[in-house]
């Protein structure tokens, strides 16, 4: 079943009453709320926190910060309307006098600690939440909660940024605070897979198109290394691109060039100005081709010739990376690119080939589809 986030909140809290106050060793990761804490269709921006959070400038030198960013992909059928994004951040103080000194002026707190906050004003009654609290209002309608617990400043968004005109239940906001002060009140190591979420959005029960994937990770082959799922995003996270199906990641740990796989449906290859551009690649001297014909499906491979690398992409505005290929599977349209970062190097580029992109087309496969529980 679905865990709305009352119950998640209320339960977690009821496990931990009266559990000792945070004062025991941990880190400020164990201290913000987790994917594991949200219904289904949340996801992480970045699964892991860095100590150069924005709270952290309330403290400069003397605290130790982590901020998670949660946000919603997709509702599940039968569930209600959550944030569009939540943040979870904390400060770890050397004292609990720095920290209630800190709070003394929550706006100045806002202000730094939840930058995205709109012009925030503090609502009555104040929650009971930690040693003290605060509620504040965005002119946006999201909503947040300051407090302090011990040595912890810790601060909770609920944003309603990317849904405009709707205004968040403060309940749901005070059930999230209330769910990470018991993780600060009793914390718990954060386990590997507590914000691995990167498959979130290709789980999205509204998507009408098959999912056409590498699996979690490809075997490497000859000079070809492996390969591992690194996560995906929707294709319309930057806009609302009709057409335009999840983006999935593939790389390698340490390395920041990447594999991309774009999915999308058939008919957006029929733009005009997406046709005009292949068919202007197709008939170049700078896009030699390769061909391929797959198991229920067809490949085309266009790499960019050395000579041609400096070429004025006046004549292509919207050419392609180095090496391409354009996908068509039944019901979707891949669209592969390799090392898609200009500045990177290593084991990955060596699929900005036709060797490695001959690879990775005749590895995709179809990926089942992941039920998802609802009430």
């Amino acid at each position: 079943m679905s865990r709305p986030i009352t119950t998640l909140a209320l339960a977690l809290a009821l496990l931990v009453a009266g559990a000792a106050s945070a004062g025991a060793e941990f880190a400020p990761r164990d201290l913000t709320l987790r994917l594991t804490d949200f219904p289904p269709g949340y996801a992480v921006l970045v699964p892991t926190c860095s100590d150069q959070a924005p709270i952290a400038d309330l403290a400069p030198g003397t605290g130790h910060a982590c901020e998670m960013d949660f946000w919603h992909v997709w509702t599940a059928s039968g569930t209600g309307s959550d944030p569009a994004m939540v943040i979870s951040t904390v400060l770890v103080l050397p004292s609990a006098e720095r920290a209630a000194t800190a709070l003394a002026d929550p706006l100045d707190v806002a202000s730094l600690a939840l930058p995205e906050f709109e012009q925030p004003r503090i609502v009555s009654p104040a929650p009971a939440i930690g040693d003290e609290a605060v509620l504040l209002r965005g002119a946006d309608g999201s909503a947040a909660v300051l407090w302090r617990s011990g040595p912890v400043l810790a601060g909770l968004l609920a944003d309603a940024a990317l849904i405009r005109h709707r205004t968040i239940d403060v309940q749901t906001t005070l059930n999230l605070a209330t769910l990470q002060q018991a993780r600060i009140a009793a914390p718990t190591a954060l386990q590997p897979g507590d914000n691995e979420g990167g498959a979130v959005p290709l789980d999205d029960p509204g998507l009408d198109l098959p999912i056409w994937w590498l699996g979690r990770e490809l075997p490497g082959r000859g000079a070809l290394p492996e390969l591992r799922f690194v996560g995906s995003i929707p294709g319309n996270l930057f806009g609302d691109v009709e057409d335009a199906g999840p983006i999935l990641f593939y790389g390698r740990r340490h390395s920041r060039a990447q594999v991309t796989l774009a999915l999308v449906r058939p008919r957006f290859m029929h733009r005009p100005a997406v046709r005009r551009d292949l068919r202007r690649m197709r008939h170049s001297r700078c896009y030699p081709l390769r061909r391929l014909t797959l198991r229920g499906g067809r490949a085309t491979i266009f790499q960019r010739s050395p000579r041609c690398r400096k070429l004025d992409e006046r004549k292509t505005p919207n050419a392609l990376d180095d090496t391409t290929a354009v996908v068509t599977l039944p019901g979707v349209v891949a669209i592969v690119a390799a090392d898609d970062c200009v500045s990177c190097h290593g084991p990955v580029s060596r699929y900005e080939s036709i060797a490695g992109m001959r690879r990775i087309v005749r590895a995709l496969r179809l990926r089942e589809p992941r039920a998802v529980a609802t009430p």
